[in-house]
């Protein structure tokens, strides 16, 4: 998607990078402003007339280490969100590459490193990008939260299916304690993203879904009693991963990133309050409980 506008990749081949512009997202029901995120866009033609090298370059670099590896917006691939240098979101446009030649790179160097690669659909994917994902055999992701935040679904058990690792966040959405308390609504506020209004609503809905939801499992509409029970349900689904947050185990109910914020906020700076090593004792028996039922 893009490398940091002062790191060594960017500044030791800028002929590749469009340093006049940002990549960003476009206006949204959740970004009314849309998103400005401060590195500048690789340039499809000259990153193709490369042989798309840096991108071989780090896919090598990541397999080398890592067995499973998710491409972060993966619809990235396919086309990129341009803001002009000093220009509103609202101002972008998309700009487009080969998705079927760099899922190409991603296919081949995955396979000669015996890898599995994810790719994060989420958010506004075209309907070609979850196409090509399924065509080359790329796991999609599959969010918990999507249940519980509907009524109508609440009393279902959660459920992913072979095709996507299941999981209840990314490092862009709350966590699980802040989603149940809706920290993030009311931190969106605060940032000025969104209706004060909408987020109300969202909320009253929210809490009717968390409420439904836990009468339906028989436990307590406590964070930590719901975390369990629907972790284990994710456990139980087809998914081939399950992936849970760090942060999640212990209920920390700060996020570590808000998207569309910089220095707004403190994003990546906290340290976690523990590590696996020293995490609370019924740590290991969710973990164990979750294990038993892949």
């Amino acid at each position: 998607m893009g490398t940091h506008p002062d790191a060594f990749d960017v500044w030791s081949e800028q002929h590749l990078y469009a340093f006049g512009s940002s990549v960003g997202a476009p206006p949204d029901a959740f970004f009314p402003s849309g998103q400005v995120w401060g590195f500048p866009p690789p340039i499809p033609a000259r990153a193709r007339d490369d042989g798309y090298r840096q991108l071989r370059a780090a896919l090598r670099h990541h397999l080398s280490i890592a067995s499973l590896l998710r491409i972060d917006h993966v619809m990235g691939l396919l086309r990129l969100f341009w803001v002009p240098a000093g220009a509103s979101a609202a101002t972008g446009t998309y700009v487009y590459a080969s998705l079927d030649e760099q899922l190409a790179i991603v296919c081949l160097e995955a396979h000669r490193a015996g890898a599995t690669i994810v790719g994060e659909n989420l958010g506004v994917v075209p309907p070609e990008v979850d196409a090509a994902l399924a065509r080359h055999g790329l796991l999609g992701m599959t969010i918990g939260y999507s249940n519980i935040e509907d009524v109508e679904r609440a009393e279902q058990s959660l459920t992913a299916p072979a095709t996507d690792i299941a999981t209840f966040g990314t490092h862009d959405m709350p966590t699980f304690a802040g989603f149940v308390h809706g920290d993030d609504l009311t931190e969106r506020i605060a940032l000025g993203f969104g209706d004060p209004d909408d987020a109300r609503d969202i909320a009253i809905r929210r809490a009717a879904a968390l409420e439904v939801a836990a009468a339906a499992r028989g436990i307590e509409p406590t964070v930590a009693a719901m975390f369990r029970a629907m972790s284990i349900e994710l456990g139980a689904s087809a998914s081939p991963w399950v992936v849970l947050q760090l942060e999640d185990l212990w209920g920390e109910r700060a996020p570590q990133n808000v998207p569309g914020t910089a220095t707004e906020r403190p994003n990546w700076l906290r340290r976690a309050r523990h590590s696996l090593g020293d995490a609370p004792p019924e740590t290991a028996a969710l973990l164990r409980d979750v294990a038993e039922q892949r």
